[in-house]
Parts: C-alpha cells; sequence; structure tokens
C-alpha cells in the first residue's frame, strides 16, 4: 500500500519510512498525525499484557465517544481490564475523560471528533 487515510490525514509510505529512517521531524501536519497514531499503537502495544488497548484504539473511530460499560462490551474483557486498556490510551493522550464520574465514566476520542466537520461547513 502506497498511502493511507487515517483520521482525514493523508501520507505516503515513503513520508513515514523517511522520517524513521532519518529521526527528524515529518515533512508535514498530516505526515506528523499519521506518525502520531503510529506512535500511539507502539506505545498501547508495549505497555499491554494483553492487546485490549490496541483493540479499543482500533475501534475508536466506530466508537469515538465510550463510557467504561460499553468497552467492557466491545472488548468483551472485565471492567480491570477495560480500565487498563482506557488508562493506556490515556496515558498516550489518544482519549481524555468526558467527566469526572467515578463508576462508568465516559471517555472521548476528541481527536478523531475534531475532523468530522472539516469540509462540511455550508456557505450562504
Amino acid at each position: 500500500m502506497l498511502s493511507a487515510q487515517i483520521e482525514g490525514t493523508q501520507a505516503t509510505l515513503m513520508d513515514l519510512l523517511e522520517v524513521e529512517a532519518s529521526g527528524g521531524a515529518p515533512i508535514d501536519a498530516d505526515a506528523e498525525e499519521v506518525c502520531g497514531y503510529v506512535d500511539a499503537l507502539n506505545f498501547a502495544w508495549d505497555h499491554l499484557g494483553r492487546a485490549d488497548g490496541l483493540r479499543l484504539f482500533e475501534l475508536l473511530p466506530e466508537h469515538p465517544i465510550l463510557t467504561m460499560n460499553r468497552v467492557m462490551e466491545l472488548l468483551e474483557c472485565s471492567r480491570p481490564a477495560a480500565g487498563k486498556a482506557v488508562r493506556v490510551l490515556e496515558a498516550a493522550g489518544i482519549v481524555r475523560p468526558l467527566d469526572e464520574r467515578k463508576k462508568n465514566r465516559t471517555v472521548v476520542f476528541e481527536g478523531y471528533l475534531a475532523h468530522l466537520p472539516q469540509g462540511t461547513e455550508l456557505s450562504v
């Protein structure tokens, strides 16, 4: 695959390989955002005994606002495992709490939601 589109951003595989090989900064904002997603995936993979955080990350575009109960349902896991998956994504800056509740709190994938209205503005 020569290019990818993640959450409205586009970067070629060559863009990502150049960043990886050079250790430098990405060439544009799209490449930077895709590199951020790659870093987040690597972070999730490195910090979980199970791949629940990675599985949750992959489900976020379809479920950008989640309660803990919904995370448990989607991952088919226990509350502690769901909490651990969410904490990993919070630590990586991928999701943030939407409220201060302790029980069945809600988290949001803000980066994705920010891209949804782009290109949908109505001109008068």
